[in-house]
C-alpha cells in the first residue's frame, strides 16, 4: 500500500578468493538497501528455524560495502511506494575485484503500488522508554478511506512476551469513520527477567526427573550447573523463537559507565560439546549478571545496568463487512495472490523500550476506593530515588484533567537519599467512576501513577430511637423523609441546670460510608450567655455500611417561652432531597400550663420568621421586666386569656393543657402536688351550641376535669361547635329573597379554666385562671 514499505532479504556472496568491493548504483526514491541487524543474524546463526525475523529495520546503511573472499553478507532491500503504479525496475549491483576489475549485475524488482484501504495516522511508533512497573501509552487513529465498510482485526502477541496491550482489538469502520486504537506498554519484572528464565524439564512417564541431574558421584556438582546453564540457553532460544513467530524481535544493550561509549551486550553462543562443562557456568554467570542488575533497577552486580529493546511488526488485517470468516471457504481454488488483494493486510510498526529504574512509587498505584460524591479523601505518594548516588532528581507533575476531581496538594522538590510524599485529593463531584494518572517525570526518569476511584451516594434516612419511637409517634410518621422531635416542657430555672434528652438514629441504608453533619439553618430564641436551647452530640460522624448512629438532642431552656423550635439540617452531600430535624420544646414559670394549639410537625424558614423580640419591645416602649426583688426577669409565657373564633366552615378548635418536668430534672427532680385542669363553659344565651372535650375524642360535655401527667406530651382540650340545622326558607309566596342567603350573627361564648397543682413558684399564686372567649358565626338563613 501507498505510504507502508516492505522487506526482502538479499544474500550477496564472495565466491573468489580476492575481497570484492560492491555498491548499489542510481537506486531510485522508493527503495533502499539497509544491512541486516546484527542481533538478527546472531539469532539466524543460532537458531536455523522456519520462522524468519519480520522486523528488519535498525541496521546501518548497505548501499556500500566490502566482502572478503568466501563470505556471506545479507541486505535488506526495502520497496516504499509513493504512488498507485507498478514497479519494475532493475537494481544495478557494481563489483570491484582487488583494484583492478570492475563488473555490474543488473538485479530485476517488480512490485505493484495499492491505494490504501485503511490509513494510519502513523506507521512507526517508538513508545517511550520506561523503567520497569510503569506504563507507556500512545494511540493511532485508524481511517476508512473506502467506500465499503471495513471490519478490522489488530493481532496482538501474547502479552508474556510482548507487555502490550492494544484496545479495541476489533471494530468495523465505516466509510469514512475513524476509530483511534490505544496502545499500552507495562513492563513488568517477568518482562525484563523472560530471556533469563529456564527451560522448564518435563518430567519422564515414570515421573522421574533427568537422569542428568539425579547424577551422584564427583561430578554431580558439575553436571548439575552445566544442565542449569543448558536449560538457561533452551529457554532463551525458545523464546526468541516465539517473538520471530509472533512478528517481534528483541534485544538488550549494556549501559556504560561512560555516556560517550556504547556497548552492546554480547550474546551467549551455544558451547562446543569438549568445552561444555567449563563453557556452562560462565554463560549462567553472564546471564545471572544481567538478571541481577535489570531486575533491581540498576546498581546491581558489578553495577551493569542494561537496557532491553523491543520491536514489533503488527498485523492489521482488514476484510470487508459481511464477508464469510475464511476467504479459502468462498473460493477454494483461489490464487494467494488474489486472496491477498480481496482481504489485504497492513501493519504497524512498534518500538519499546525498558530502561532501570530511577524512581519508584509506593504504592504504585493509589486506589481511593468509594468517597462520598462532593467528600474528599487524601492519600499520600511516596517517591523514592533509587539511583541518590548520582544526584537528586528534580521532579515535574504533569497537569492532571479538571473533571477527573484529583488534585496534587503539595508542590514538588528534588528527591535525594530521603523520600518525598506527595499528598493527592480525591473530591468526586458526581456518581461515577473516576480514573487518570499522575505523570511525575524527572532529568532522567518518569514514573506514571494510575489514579482510580469511584464516587458513590449514599442513602440517608433519620428514625426516633427506640425509646422514643412511642413519644414520637404522633410527630414522626414511620418512613417521612423528614423528622419531628417533641422534648416536653421544663419548668424555668434560672441557672439553666434543668434539661430534657431525647435520641435519634442517624441511619445508612447503602453499601457505602456515610459522612454527616448536622448544621442549623433556624435557630431557637437564642441565649447570648450561655448554651443554646437545643444542642445535638455529636454534630458531626461517619456512619459505616448498613449501620446507624445515635445523636442525642438536649433541651436546655434559657427563659420562659411558650414553644422553643428549631430546624437543624442533616448534610450529606449529594443526595436527591434534602433531609431536615425539626425540634420542639416549652419552658414556663409553673409547672401546670396551657397554651394555644399547635401542630408540631415540620416548617418552612417562611412558616417560622418571625421580628426581633428586641425590636418589639422597642417599638411599644416596653423594656424588661422586674422581679420584687428589683431583678430583671424575662416577660411570662403562660397566657390567662385566649380567644378562639371558628371560621365558617370550621367545627372545631383546641388547646393544649400539660405539665412540665418537675423541677431538678434529671438530676433530682423535686416532686409536687398533682397537677389538674378544668374547663368548664359558663351558661350564656349561646353555650349550647359549643361542648368541649379532653382528651381528643373523650366525651363531649360542659365541663371536663383531668390530671395533667408531667413530662407527657400535652392534653388536647377541645371546643367543638354545633350550630343548628339550617331550616328558614327564603321563600315568600312567589319571591325568592336569593340575597338574603348567609346571613347571621358572630356569636361569643365564655370558658372559665382553672390550672391547679404542680410546681408553684414562691411568688406567684397557687392556682392558675384561665379565660377563654369562644367566637362562631351563626347563620340564620
Amino acid at each position: 500500500f501507498v505510504g507502508s514499505s516492505v522487506s526482502i532479504r538479499l544474500a550477496i556472496i564472495n565466491e573468489s578468493t580476492l575481497p570484492q568491493q560492491f555498491a548499489f548504483s542510481r537506486l531510485p526514491s522508493f527503495l533502499s538497501v539497509a544491512d541486516i541487524p546484527s542481533d538478527v543474524a546472531e539469532e539466524d546463526q543460532t537458531d536455523k528455524s522456519r520462522f524468519g525475523t519480520a522486523v528488519l529495520d535498525g541496521g546501518a546503511g548497505a548501499v556500500l560495502g566490502c566482502l572478503l573472499p568466501q563470505e556471506r553478507r545479507e541486505v535488506c532491500v526495502t520497496y516504499t511506494p509513493d504512488s498507485s503504479i507498478e514497479m519494475r525496475c532493475k537494481i544495478p549491483l557494481r563489483l570491484i575485484t582487488g583494484s583492478l576489475c570492475v563488473r555490474e549485475n543488473l538485479i530485476e524488482c517488480r512490485g505493484q503500488g495499492c491505494p490504501p484501504l485503511i490509513t494510519l495516522s502513523h506507521t512507526q511508533l517508538d513508545l517511550a522508554s520506561v523503567p520497569c512497573g510503569a506504563v507507556s501509552r500512545e494511540s493511532v487513529v485508524l481511517t476508512n478511506v473506502a467506500a465499503v465498510p471495513y471490519a478490522i482485526n489488530v493481532l496482538v502477541p501474547p502479552f508474556e512476551i510482548s507487555a502490550l496491550k492494544i484496545n479495541p482489538v476489533c471494530c468495523v469502520l465505516a466509510p469514512k469513520e475513524s476509530r483511534r486504537i490505544q496502545i499500552d506498554f507495562l513492563p513488568a519484572r517477568e518482562y525484563v527477567e523472560l530471556l533469563r528464565q529456564p527451560l522448564t524439564q518435563a518430567p519422564d512417564a515414570e515421573g522421574k526427573a533427568s537422569p542428568a541431574i539425579d547424577a551422584a558421584g564427583d561430578d554431580a556438582a558439575e553436571t548439575a550447573a552445566a544442565a542449569a546453564a543448558a536449560a538457561l540457553l533452551e529457554g532463551r532460544r525458545r523464546r526468541l523463537l516465539e517473538l520471530r513467530e509472533h512478528g517481534g524481535r528483541r534485544w538488550e544493550r549494556l549501559l556504560p559507565a561512560d555516556p560517550r561509549v556504547e556497548e552492546s551486550r554480547e550474546t551467549p553462543q551455544p558451547p562446543e560439546a569438549g568445552e561444555e562443562a567449563e563453557e556452562a557456568p560462565k554463560a549462567e554467570e553472564a546471564l545471572a549478571d544481567g538478571a541481577f542488575a535489570a531486575s533491581d533497577g540498576g546498581g546491581g552486580k558489578g553495577d551493569k545496568e542494561w537496557t532491553v529493546h523491543s520491536a514489533w511488526k503488527l498485523a492489521i488485517s482488514m476484510r470487508p463487512q459481511g464477508a464469510g470468516s475464511s476467504p479459502v471457504s468462498h473460493k477454494a481454488t483461489e490464487p494467494e495472490s488474489l486472496l491477498s488483494r480481496r482481504y489485504p493486510t497492513t501493519y504497524l510498526g512498534l518500538r519499546t523500550c525498558v530502561v532501570p529504574t530511577v524512581l519508584r512509587a509506593d504504592p504504585s498505584a493509589l486506589d481511593f476506593g468509594e468517597v462520598t460524591a462532593q467528600e474528599r479523601r487524601i492519600l499520600a505518594l511516596t517517591i523514592h530515588n533509587l539511583a541518590a548516588s548520582e544526584g537528586g532528581q528534580q521532579l515535574r507533575l504533569e497537569a492532571l484533567p479538571e473533571n477527573a476531581c484529583f488534585k496534587v496538594l503539595n508542590a514538588p522538590r528534588d528527591v535525594g537519599t530521603k523520600p518525598f510524599q506527595l499528598m493527592i485529593e480525591f473530591n468526586p463531584e458526581l456518581v461515577q467512576i473516576y480514573q487518570t494518572e499522575l505523570r511525575i517525570f524527572s532529568q532522567n526518569s518518569r514514573v506514571l501513577v494510575p489514579l482510580n476511584g469511584k464516587g458513590v451516594r449514599p442513602v440517608l434516612q433519620i428514625e426516633p430511637d427506640a425509646g422514643e419511637r412511642q413519644l414520637a409517634a404522633a410527630f414522626w410518621p414511620e418512613g417521612a423523609k423528614d423528622g419531628v422531635l417533641h422534648l416536653g416542657a421544663l419548668v424555668y430555672n434560672k441557672a439553666c441546670k434543668d434539661h430534657l434528652k431525647a435520641k435519634f438514629k442517624v441511619m445508612n441504608k447503602s453499601p457505602y460510608e456515610l459522612t454527616y453533619r448536622l448544621r442549623t439553618v433556624f435557630s431557637a430564641e437564642q441565649n447570648h450567655v450561655g448554651v443554646q436551647p437545643f444542642t445535638l452530640s455529636p454534630a458531626t460522624g461517619v456512619v459505616e455500611a448498613n449501620g446507624h448512629r445515635e445523636v442525642t438532642v438536649t433541651f436546655r431552656p434559657h427563659r420562659p417561652l411558650a414553644v422553643f423550635r428549631e430546624k437543624v439540617f442533616v448534610e450529606v452531600p449529594n443526595q436527591p432531597a434534602p433531609t431536615y430535624l425539626h425540634l420542639y420544646g416549652h419552658c414556663f414559670s409553673h409547672q401546670a400550663y396551657a397554651i394555644q394549639g399547635f401542630d408540631f410537625g415540620p416548617f418552612s424558614l417562611k412558616e417560622a420568621d418571625r421580628p426581633s423580640v428586641f425590636v418589639d419591645a422597642l417599638a411599644v416602649g416596653v423594656g424588661a421586666h422586674t422581679s420584687p426583688a428589683g431583678e430583671l426577669s424575662y416577660p411570662k409565657a403562660l397566657s390567662s386569656t385566649f380567644s378562639l373564633v371558628f371560621e365558617r366552615g370550621e367545627r372545631s378548635k383546641f388547646l393544649l393543657a400539660g405539665a412540665c418536668a418537675p423541677p431538678g430534672t434529671p438530676s433530682a427532680p423535686q416532686n409536687a402536688a398533682a397537677a389538674t385542669f378544668d374547663f368548664q363553659i359558663l351558661p350564656s344565651e349561646f353555650s349550647g351550641l359549643f361542648t368541649v372535650e379532653a382528651p381528643e375524642g373523650g366525651k363531649p360535655d360542659k365541663q371536663v376535669k383531668g390530671p395533667l401527667t408531667p413530662a407527657k406530651h400535652a392534653t388536647r382540650v377541645v371546643f367543638r361547635y354545633n350550630p343548628p340545622a339550617e331550616s328558614g326558607s327564603l321563600t315568600i309566596g312567589d319571591v325568592t329573597l336569593d340575597q338574603l342567603t348567609g346571613i347571621g350573627q358572630w356569636i361569643t361564648c365564655k370558658v372559665k379554666a382553672v390550672l391547679a397543682g404542680g410546681f408553684v413558684p414562691p411568688e406567684g399564686p397557687n392556682t392558675q385562671e384561665i379565660s377563654v372567649e369562644l367566637k362562631a358565626y351563626l347563620q340564620q338563613c
